[in-house]
């Protein structure tokens, strides 16, 4: 999604895990439908006093005050919390089974979520009972079932995973990539003048330039659709920007390794080469768990999101990651029903069409409910018990959008940016307090800045929650600035009461990237945030190095520290404006803002702060 300086459009509306058959499939003319074999993931209704619990239990290991701090726990304990109950999975396991007639069901370790084969889709019944089924998007194809009336209260979602194109048997990588091209970028490495690479990061957050991790630390970097990243790309990266990086740390833990050229691949490029680069000497994961085309733009990305976080909660323990980049998202999906339902009030264009136009805009609205969102919401909070950190950018529109304004030319989007600049319209996952969001600066010097003076970003995302109350953790830096910064966006515009974001930031423009064999400048939080990922992955690294439990969800960490010790493991960011084309925004403040949070790392002061535990000693 964050991209700013790196877009390359493309034109994906489907909205399921599939976006059409795929090679092996065969369509009866007759009826209209798919006949091949699919899976279906159906995800259970959670316990209510369960998840209350869990969250109880995720505030519990993140706060550095509790008794029960980086308490961490494993994946028979965490699946205590997310299982459904036994009777919700036996009554789902027989609709499968007797109405649909699945085969292979299969219970997840974390016992919420069933998985089963089923033949076709005239399986589905739909002919003869065309209640039966449901289409995603207003597509004809491909078709879900209807989850049956007397099964609400046990199943929350169904999802689809299609089988996907099999590889040809040739020989390798070399068969299946697209012929490379030759690079408009050139090959020499690019040397813009106060350049992003990371030997400068380095330099600029004070981290030794010998400084390496242990190995005992992983990392995670993770996309849908055409994400991945190529290893020549890679090694040519470390050959100009990080020679002392080992390609081997990097590898794959999925199948699917995207397409070259593509957009997601290009994120999953940037996402690599920057993590790995920033938290040098530890190992890299880079996973696509789905690589179907409408996980990339539309509102299959939320399915694939879930999916994805769904399965990382039942990962062995001894393969989880320590730390979970995510650059992907989009505005939420209640600022996607909210602009909408403003749009429709002024009376020229309806809900609908609304709701249509934002789904052929790139990444805008990727998501499907409140309830799709929250159930994401607890699987984060079931990675944060078992001690996983997660990052994500905070987005590349400031408080008003995905990327940025719409089309002026069509009416629809003209009415849409006055709906968008009149509040501040969040994005999601960033702004769930299950994570910390990662805004960007810039040391342009055209945009005021410089190393030692970042400013912030202009397209840097940031505001405050509709929908999450603002955590405890964060109420005297954020009433610091609400109460102490002049020219705030008008009353109503925004929410002063929910959760303000992003929580971190770190430079966000003039990023070298080698993509297609060459390199280039780049941008956004995409940039920002695997960058600052990495960091914290060597305070991981360097804790796990000295017998301390990784950090885990790390946000009561980072503000605790940044309220005790100002300006010693973050640099406060005092310049910019999240406005973007609109005529209010928010501004930086001297402390924590809604457009780069605490700030920038300095590194002396994570190590001492987050890579040490003493100061908690003391308290």
């Amino acid at each position: 999604m964050w991209k700013a300086l790196l877009v390359m459009a493309l034109a994906a509306v489907a909205v399921t895990l599939m976006t059409a058959a795929p090679a092996s499939a065969s369509i009866n003319h007759a009826s209209g439908l798919l006949e091949h074999p699919f899976e279906l993931v159906v995800h259970l209704a959670h316990n209510a006093e369960r998840m209350q619990a869990l969250e109880a239990k995720f505030w519990d290991v993140a706060d550095p005050s509790s008794p029960g701090y980086a308490a961490y726990i494993s994946r028979e304990e965490t699946a205590a919390f997310l299982a459904a109950d036994e009777t919700h999975i036996r009554r789902a396991r027989a609709w499968l089974l007797t109405e649909l007639g699945a085969r292979d069901v299969r219970l997840s370790a974390s016992r919420d979520v069933l998985t089963a084969t089923v033949a076709g889709e005239a399986a589905l019944g739909c002919e003869i009972a065309p209640a039966r089924c449901v289409t995603a998007g207003g597509s004809a194809l491909p078709l879900l079932p209807a989850v049956p009336a007397e099964l609400a209260d046990a199943v929350e979602f169904v999802l689809r995973r299609d089988q996907r194109p099999a590889r040809p048997a040739s020989s390798g990588a070399a068969a299946t990539a697209p012929e490379r091209q030759p690079s408009f970028m050139g090959t020499s490495p690019v040397k813009a003048f106060n350049n992003g690479e990371p030997a400068n990061q380095r330099k600029v957050y004070q981290i030794p330039s010998n400084f390496t991790a242990t190995g005992k630390a992983y990392q995670m970097v993770w996309g849908p659709g055409t994400f991945g990243y190529s290893p020549d790309d890679l090694a040519l990266f470390y050959q100009y920007y990080c020679p002392d990086c080992d390609p081997d740390l990097v590898t794959y833990d999925t199948p699917d390794h995207g397409v070259e050229g593509k957009d997601n691949f290009l994120e999953g490029t940037l996402d690599t080469q920057y993590i790995s680069a920033m938290g040098r000497g530890v190992r890299t994961i880079v996973s696509n768990t789905n690589s179907s085309a409408s996980t990339e733009e539309s509102d299959g990305f939320g399915a694939a999101l879930l999916d994805f976080l769904g399965n990382f909660t039942s990962r062995p323990d001894e393969t989880m990651p320590h730390l979970l980049s995510m650059s992907l998202g989009s505005l939420g999906y209640y600022a996607c029903d909210h602009m909408c339902r403003d749009v429709a009030a002024k009376g020229r264009f309806t809900y609908a069409a609304c709701e249509a136009f934002l789904q052929t805009q790139r990444q805008v609205c990727m998501f499907l409910s409140a309830k799709q969102q929250q159930r994401i919401d607890a699987a984060l909070m079931a990675i944060g018990v078992r001690g996983t950190t997660v990052v994500a950018a905070s987005g590349d529109g400031g408080s008003h959008f995905s990327f940025g304004e719409y089309d002026e030319d069509k009416p629809i989007g003209a009415a849409l940016n006055e709906v968008a600049c009149a509040k501040s319209w969040p994005v999601f996952p960033t702004s769930s307090p299950y994570l910390l969001a990662v805004g960007g600066t810039s040391w342009d010097p055209d945009q005021g800045g410089g190393e030692s003076s970042p400013v912030a970003w202009p397209g840097s995302g940031g505001g405050f929650s509709w929908e999450y109350p603002a955590p405890a953790y964060s109420h005297a830096l954020v009433s610091a600035y609400l109460n102490g910064t002049a020219g705030l966006p008008a009353a109503g515009s925004f929410n002063p009461s929910g959760r303000g974001y992003p929580d971190v930031a770190g430079v966000a423009i003039d990023i070298p990237c080698c993509f297609a064999g060459g390199c280039s400048n780049v941008g956004g939080t995409s940039a920002s945030t695997p960058a600052f990922g990495g960091v914290l992955s060597l305070v991981i690294d360097y804790r796990l190095h000295h017998g301390l439990p990784p950090l885990g969800p790390v946000g009561p960490r980072v503000y605790d520290v940044a309220a005790r010790f100002p300006g010693q493991a973050f640099g406060a960011v005092t310049k910019g404006n999240s406005k973007t084309s609109c005529p209010t925004g928010f501004p930086a403040g001297q402390g924590w803002d809604p457009i780069t949070g605490n700030g920038h790392p300095i590194f002396p002061g994570m190590i001492k702060y987050l890579g040490s535990d003493d100061y908690l000693r003391q308290l």
